[in-house]
């Protein structure tokens, strides 16, 4: 199988959208598909969507295979608080177990390096136990919980970080 990695354009954005319902309702069981669904259309529609790829603070990515968008990176600097974020790191169920996230993750590292950033943070909800031990198994620390609102369900949220060489 071959994948491609690059910038994502605007065209992509439907795609992603419906790269993320698929990831999230796949992932995220522990919130009411109202909920996620509700979430994704408030955040994601095309306006927000679309100010969010204007935004010179966001770097996107996906993975391509057969000329189909099978996973998503973006990446967000946080100038207040001096940070560089993963916000998004999804890859579709029937491609995950091809290093996929790995691909991204480096992704991430090799942008932040290139900026002077030499820290990667990210959120991840505290239920989502694969998601959590993967990124500790990549070096990740969490080291602050918050509560982290999808419309109508409040879950935590692990905040967490790893130091790049």
């Amino acid at each position: 199988m071959e994948f491609i990695v690059r910038d994502w354009l605007e065209t992509d954005l439907v795609k992603i959208k419906e790269l993320l319902q698929i990831t999230w309702l796949d992932a995220y069981t522990f919130i009411p598909h109202k909920d996620l669904l509700c979430y994704l259309e408030n955040n994601y529609n095309e306006k927000k969507f679309h100010e969010t790829f204007l935004d010179k603070n966001n770097f996107g990515f996906v993975v391509e295979s057969n000329n189909q968008i099978v996973a998503y990176l973006r990446n967000h600097i946080n100038e207040e608080e001096k940070r560089f974020y993963v916000t998004s790191l999804y890859v579709l169920p029937s491609y995950q177990g091809f290093g996929l996230g790995n691909l991204l993750l480096n992704k991430a590292e090799e942008i932040a390096k290139r900026l002077e950033y030499y820290e990667i943070w990210l959120g991840v909800m505290s239920e989502n136990t694969k998601s959590i031990n993967w990124y500790k198994k990549k070096g990740f620390h969490f080291v602050e919980e918050l509560p982290f609102q999808m419309c109508s369900t409040i879950v935590q949220h692990l905040i967490g970080f790893k130091e790049i060489q």
